[in-house]
């Protein structure tokens, strides 16, 4: 399944164009990944060895055909992501590719379907041992591309909308977690990097968002804004991952979420705070390729909350249904949890 960058915490495979053709393998080192139309990655600002231990950078291997047959994302000298393409014969595009988790295991394989242009219509995620996880279909109009991601069952759990340049690089794209709500990124075109971010419900204003980022590119901040400009929340990343989130309302409430994570840079537990008094630890059930199948809730005491399907959770509203998913959970407790 297709997934997006940094201010979810999923690695995402992005756009990728192809680079000259050489006449032998080779491997270079790029500071930004940027997202291309065709759905291929393309790579910009190639750096030397010696810079390769601070910030985020990919790592890409090239065949003599000048087709890209490998890269690897790492943070400040870590590996935290790999992907191998596959291709029918001497195509210059790939049609699959396998995901390597940090700790060098296959988490699963991809595939690619495309049109005339080369362009991707469809992807397909599969488990090592072949069990379908998710798919993802795509519409393309002029500059627009439509993303809907399903689960294996045919579940609709996703729309994105990504717009492009005459390039043919995204500049902007639009995330809808469900009808009435959507989150829209403006995205530089140079880098790939999100620097602005707004979420409308029934078409008004309801926060603006932007992001701050190191000088080698890796994400560390993301702020939050009422419609009037006030400050009022935040989120704080650590080597690429959401490790802290908290709000402060109008009213002085405070709401904050922690997060931990494991080997393969999964979220694997989050404890969520009100006024500083914890209300709920989620965990996740996840697929062997690190899918999410279903949050589960549970209280202090132990006592099972609430599951939410398909869906990654690490915050609620006060009767505990998951923010911008309505009808998302299987309440356990129902009324207010604080």
């Amino acid at each position: 399944m297709r997934t997006w960058l940094c201010p979810l915490g999923m690695l995402v495979l992005s756009a990728l164009s192809l680079p000259s053709r050489s006449a032998t393998a080779q491997t270079h080192s790029y500071r930004y990944q940027l997202s291309t139309k065709a759905g291929d990655p393309r790579f910009a600002v190639e750096i030397p060895t010696s810079a390769t231990g601070q910030g985020r950078h990919y790592e890409v291997q090239t065949d003599s055909l000048g087709r890209i047959t490998r890269y690897a994302e790492f943070e400040n000298g870590l590996k935290t992501g790999e992907y191998v393409y596959h291709f029918d014969g001497r195509a210059r595009l790939p049609n699959a590719y396998d995901s390597y988790a940090p700790t060098g295991e296959v988490t699963g394989t991809t595939r690619m379907q495309r049109n005339g242009n080369g362009e991707m219509t469809r992807t397909d995620a599969f488990t090592v041992g072949g069990e379908l996880t998710g798919y993802s279909t795509a519409s393309i109009s002029g500059d627009q591309v439509e993303w809907l991601d399903y689960t294996a069952e045919g579940k609709q759990t996703i729309r994105n909308i990504y717009y492009y340049s005459a390039r043919g690089l995204v500049i902007r794209r639009r995330y809808y977690p469900e009808a009435e709500t959507y989150y829209e990124s403006e995205i530089d075109e140079a880098t790939g990097l999100p620097q602005t971010r707004k979420k409308y419900v029934s078409g008004e204003l309801q926060v603006s968002a932007k992001y701050t980022y190191d000088g080698a590119g890796s994400l560390t901040r993301y702020d939050m804004y009422t419609p009037q400009g006030s400050w009022y929340g935040e989120k704080e990343y650590v080597a690429g991952l959401l490790t802290r989130e908290l709000y402060k309302f109008q009213d002085s409430t405070t709401q904050e979420t922690r997060s931990e994570f494991d080997a393969k840079r999964n979220a694997k537990q989050a404890t969520f705070y009100v006024n500083g008094k914890l209300i709920c630890t989620f965990t996740y059930d996840r697929l062997p390729d690190g899918t999410v199948k279903r949050t589960l809730a549970v209280g202090p005491d132990g006592t099972l909350l609430a599951e939410y399907p398909d869906l990654e959770v690490n915050k609620v509203l006060k009767n505990g249904e998951p923010v911008d998913h309505p009808s998302g959970a299987i309440l356990h407790t129902t009324g207010d949890w604080w």
